[in-house]
């Protein structure tokens, strides 16, 4: 089995809050019911990961970690899953794990892209991680809980977990090739404001 894994953690505030546009799993399940949901249940690899059940387990346990802490349970943004997920697969094509997109100006900061998501007012901290599992089986539980423990033994992805600034949450992963790309989105400050005629960006993933 080969495991390779790094990190590296931002915030970057800037001036722009969504409504939330809730999806079901969002309305259904909370950070106290969620482990019951059979979707988290099922085995998968690195090969053969839905991002949208993954996005919302690494949702709720990263929100697991924070009720342990005494902190405030993070609110579900899809706006800012839209910016992680996006950033993620970006992420998975340069082969490369970074806060900054080169390729693309409108792309360049977290703030920037959570612009192209809808968001108006963005004040992003952002969360990001890659490793590689060519053997495991997971469920899509026990691969969230992975995924927030490597964030978790990071101080600088720890902060931003347990922020006490953070109000809205997105979760994004992409994965090919056996690998796994990952990034979170916090909105920090004041809630979301949610502008659809600015999204040029939209989740369509199912």
């Amino acid at each position: 089995m080969k495991k390779l894994f790094s990190l590296i953690a931002l915030f970057i505030g800037l001036s722009v809050s969504a409504q939330n546009r809730l999806v079901h799993d969002y309305q259904q399940w909370n950070v106290r019911n969620f482990r019951s949901c059979p979707d988290f249940k099922v085995q998968v690899t690195l090969s053969e990961v839905n991002p949208r059940i993954l996005n919302a387990a690494v949702f709720w346990v990263t929100n697991e970690e924070r009720l342990r802490d005494g902190k405030m349970i993070l609110n579900y943004n899809e706006a800012l899953e839209t910016s992680a997920f996006f950033h993620a697969k970006y992420m998975f094509d340069k082969k490369q794990i970074t806060h900054e997109n080169r390729d693309d100006f409108s792309r360049k900061s977290p703030g920037n892209r959570a612009g192209l998501a809808g968001v108006e007012n963005p004040y992003i901290a952002e969360n990001c991680l890659y490793f590689t599992d060519y053997d495991a089986t997971y469920s899509y539980l026990k691969l969230a809980e992975k995924i927030v423990g490597m964030w978790m033994k990071s101080p600088p992805h720890k902060a931003n977990i347990l922020s006490e600034k953070g109000l809205e949450m997105g979760c994004g992963i992409y994965t090919g090739n056996n690998i796994l790309w990952g990034a979170q989105n916090f909105q920090w400050f004041e809630p979301v404001i949610y502008n659809k005629l600015k999204a040029s960006d939209e989740m369509n993933i199912k």
